[in-house]
């Protein structure tokens, strides 16, 4: 696996915590755009074929741990 930055790796803690798109955009201050390259990158560093995939894979290699959390409400 190529390594991956730590904007990466925060998406990746964001997408396991059941973050969207558009509230990692918001969290991370970076466009939602942004957010689906990064994504679209992570899914090719793990060979994922889906976000489910990509975060069950990091946490198997140990990238991100699974933290219980809610989405924070963008209302």
């Amino acid at each position: 696996m190529k390594p991956i930055i730590p904007t990466e790796k925060r998406i990746l803690e964001l997408l396991a915590g059941g973050y969207s798109t558009n509230n990692i955009a918001a969290t991370l201050a970076i466009n939602r755009y942004t957010v689906l390259s990064h994504r679209r990158s992570l899914l090719g560093k793990f060979g994922a074929n889906n976000s489910v995939q990509l975060i069950m894979m990091a946490i198997r290699d140990n990238v991100i741990e699974l933290k219980r959390s809610e989405p924070e409400s963008t209302i």
